[in-house]
C-alpha cells in the first residue's frame, strides 16, 4: 500500500481477494478482477478525499460529527460539510506519541473498509504511474 498526498494512493491486495484500490488525478477506481468490473467515482464524491486533501481541515468544507476519547487514542469522525449522504470517515490517532494510525472510510451505501498502519516508513515521490489504472497492467508484470 502506497499514500502520497495531495490525492493520491494505491491498495493492491494479495490473493485470495485480488482488489485494487487507486486513488490519482481527482479519480478513485476500484477494481474487482474475480467480477472483471472496475467503478471509477470522482475523488471529491468520497470521504476518503477528505484525508487525500492537500490539507486536511476539521472546518469549513469538513464537519467533524463525532469525536470520542478512547484510552490512548483519540477517534474523530468527518463529513463533507452539507454531503453527509457521501458517506464519512474516521481518523484514529494514538495519543503517546499523537499519530495517525487507522481510518474507517464508511461510503455512501453504509459499506466500512478500514485500513490499520503499522510499520511506516517515508519514502521519496513514487511515480505518477502508480496512481494510474491500466485495465490489465499489474505494475511489476512487464
Amino acid at each position: 500500500a502506497i499514500l502520497q498526498r495531495p490525492g493520491k494512493m494505491r491498495f493492491q491486495y494479495d490473493p485470495p481477494d485480488p482488489q485494487l484500490l487507486v486513488a490519482g488525478f481527482g479519480l478513485l477506481v476500484y477494481h474487482d478482477p474475480q467480477l472483471n468490473q472496475t467503478t471509477n467515482i470522482p475523488l471529491s464524491a468520497t470521504p476518503l478525499g477528505m484525508l487525500l486533501a492537500k490539507h486536511v481541515r476539521f472546518s469549513g468544507p469538513v464537519t467533524v460529527t463525532k469525536l470520542e476519547q478512547p484510552p490512548g487514542e483519540v477517534q474523530v469522525t468527518l463529513i463533507r460539510t452539507g454531503k453527509a449522504a457521501q458517506g464519512h470517515l474516521t481518523l484514529v490517532f494514538s495519543t503517546k506519541p499523537l499519530e495517525l494510525r487507522q481510518w474507517r472510510v464508511t461510503d455512501a451505501q453504509g459499506r466500512t473498509t478500514q485500513v490499520s498502519l503499522y510499520d511506516l516508513h517515508a519514502t521519496k515521490p513514487f511515480p505518477n504511474k502508480d496512481f494510474e489504472y491500466v485495465a490489465g497492467f499489474t505494475p511489476g508484470s512487464g
